[in-house]
């Protein structure tokens, strides 16, 4: 009975993790980043925090020219940076993979000056990946704090917005709102 009890409680810890993990990243599915930036909000009388949402430059290209291997391949790429950095001394972080090429990062206890840094080391170490018979790829970060009258809707599309400025103003960069 207790080998059954332990195989259950295995399995049911798998499955658990399957629905908040995404797949092919192993980073937080959209559901669980978003719950977790809903949990901060609530939160944010005690413990500021930050956002920082990235997205692959020109994804669309990777898949067309290489194919969706390779694309895949970018993807990984950039959620193994993002899993450095939440293993680099920075386990507060919750890195999620947003939509398609799309990711977002919540940074607890972290103002915009340092969410900034952090993400302007993942564009640098970004675009220093190589991936195999690949052109480098890039990265476009959209970087905001969050405030005491925000709204889930009112931070995400703040940090949405961010991004938006990043790639319409040439890509491969960092933007604060």
């Amino acid at each position: 009975l207790e080998e059954s009890n332990r195989k259950l409680e295995s399995v049911n810890e798998k499955l658990k993790m399957a629905a908040i993990i995404d797949g092919l990243t192993g980073l937080y599915n959209r559901k669980e980043i978003q719950a977790r930036i809903d949990q901060a909000l609530l939160q944010i009388n005690e413990e500021r925090f930050s956002l920082i949402m990235l997205d692959i430059d020109n994804f669309k290209q990777v898949n067309d020219t290489y194919g969706h291997q390779q694309g895949d391949n970018v993807i990984k790429g950039l959620a193994n940076i993002l899993h450095y950095k939440q293993a680099d001394g920075m386990h507060n972080i919750s890195a999620g993979r947003w939509g398609g090429e799309e990711f977002m990062m919540l940074l607890p206890g972290s103002g915009a000056s340092s969410a900034v840094r952090l993400a302007e080391l993942i564009r640098k170490r970004f675009a220093n990946t190589e991936f195999s018979g690949i052109k480098p790829q890039t990265v476009s970060l959209g970087v905001t704090q969050a405030e005491r009258e925000d709204t889930s809707d009112s931070l995400c599309s703040r940090v949405d917005m961010a991004l938006y400025r990043a790639k319409k103003s040439g890509k491969n960069k960092v933007v604060l709102i």
